[in-house]
């Protein structure tokens, strides 16, 4: 009887709980230099480009660069290495943006995974400039609050019901 209401609470956590999944991040830059774009939470690095010792590049990146609807030719991201942080390049030599701070993924340069947050990156080119970059995985969220009432309530009932039982 035991195992049958675990297995009953168990099926209704599973149910509410989101499954694991690649998600689309959301990338927002402000200060010096302003940017919006979205990337893969476990993006595949460009091969294209080998100058990048201690980091990763994804190239052609849709978004919106300095208040203009566009594409950056790569974004790069850096291990703790070379810095921390980015450099966005609209060209293969015009870089319009880099921020140097805390390493913005977790894993390797070649299967990498970026990690939620607000950071603050210096700015590369002028030394006194900061930046502010938040990382949002627009996927994962707090469930509404009638949501998480059905299921306490779901998970209540059966409770009650096995110690009713379990007192008969």
């Amino acid at each position: 009887m035991y195992i049958r209401i675990v297995a009953v609470v168990g099926a209704i956590f599973a149910a509410s709980v989101p499954s694991a999944r690649a998600s689309t991040y959301t990338f927002a830059l402000s200060g010096d230099y302003t940017a919006t774009w979205q990337a893969p939470s476990n993006p595949t690095p460009a091969t294209d480009d080998g100058t990048i010792p201690f980091g990763f590049a994804i190239d052609n990146v849709a978004g919106t660069y300095a208040g203009t609807a566009g594409s950056a030719r790569d974004i790069r991201f850096f291990t703790t290495t070379d810095s921390g942080g980015f450099a966005i390049f609209q060209t293969v030599v015009t870089k319009v943006a880099s921020g140097t701070g805390p390493q913005l993924f977790s894993g390797t340069i070649t299967n990498p995974m970026f990690i939620p947050g607000i950071y603050t990156l210096n700015d590369q080119a002028i030394e006194t400039g900061t930046f502010a970059l938040v990382i949002t995985d627009p996927a994962t969220g707090v469930p509404e609050p009638g949501t998480l009432a059905i299921m306490l309530t779901a998970i209540g009932m059966v409770a009650g019901t096995a110690r009713r039982r379990a007192r008969s």
